[in-house]
């Protein structure tokens, strides 16, 4: 159950909200397709090849337009991005200009927030429990930020930055706390779905259900640069808390929804194989 849970909260980071700037929406695409977001002819071998180039539009996109939905996603989805030693050789010019300046929350925050989002991965790690120590530290970075930097849009996206930490109570709160912070943000109805997942999905899941429901009338109307309306991704997860509840019929429901609006939705590949055995 725990390792479906999961699976549904990483799926939902993938996904936004609403429509910003177009160059912004642009970059967002061109990194998601070189990180094997979208299908390509390539397919996902994409990352292995095109990471140094995604994370070079992650950079531009922080810096370009922090206050949007890409800019928010782009911070866990460098990680896409780690098979490719070029993206290493990105990493380690980061990790020498950033290292000196780690404690200073406001030097060159676009940089420094995706120099912290690849240190937690542990790119250089040779070990779990040098991988752990990397985690923390970059924990560090984004809480200093979160707490010290001047940019608002910036704090905001090192409070984003900490929506993956292990600890469930933690993840929770600051989820809660970007809610209460940046209340107007773009990002606020991904927080809202976060939140009703980390509080329902896996102890009840027919409350998740409810409340996901709720949150797909409230943004009906929101488009994401993807080009479906969010109410897909709550679907998404609407869907997979029908499976967890064996009822199949409603899981099918919700899928065939999303495949007749959206047949590109990224996360279908992943739950058409969990309702139709047969088609692995």
């Amino acid at each position: 159950m725990k390792k479906i849970y999961y699976l549904i909260i990483i799926a939902a980071i993938f996904f936004d909200c609403s429509i910003v700037h177009a160059d912004s929406v642009e970059s967002y695409r061109k990194f998601c397709t070189l990180t094997g977001l979208y299908d390509t002819e390539e397919g996902e071998m994409t990352a292995h090849f095109y990471g140094h180039l995604a994370v070079n539009y992650a950079v531009e996109i922080l810096k370009e337009n922090p206050n949007s939905i890409e800019a928010c996603e782009i911070v866990e989805l460098v990680t896409q991005t780690l098979n490719d030693d070029k993206t290493k050789d990105f990493y380690n010019k980061l990790k020498e200009k950033h290292m000196p300046n780690f404690d200073d929350p406001d030097f060159e925050p676009a940089e420094k927030i995706i120099f912290l989002s690849m240190l937690r991965c542990g790119i250089e790690a040779k070990s779990l429990e040098e991988n752990k120590q990397y985690q923390l530290l970059a924990n560090k970075g984004f809480i200093n930020m979160k707490d010290s930097c001047k940019n608002p849009d910036y704090a905001a996206l090192a409070t984003k930055g900490l929506f993956v930490i292990r600890n469930d109570e933690e993840r929770l709160g600051y989820t809660k706390y970007f809610l209460q912070k940046y209340p107007q943000h773009k990002y606020i109805p991904k927080v809202e779905q976060a939140i009703v997942n980390e509080l329902y999905c896996v102890d009840d899941p027919q409350k998740c259900i409810e409340e996901l429901l709720k949150l797909a009338k409230k943004y009906n109307d929101f488009v994401t640069p993807h080009g479906w309306r969010i109410v897909m991704d709550f679907y998404c997860n609407i869907a997979f808390r029908y499976r967890a509840l064996k009822d199949y019929e409603n899981a099918k429901k919700y899928y065939y929804m999303i495949e007749k609006e959206s047949p590109n939705h990224w996360n279908l590949k992943y739950l058409k194989p969990r309702l139709f055995p047969d088609s692995r």
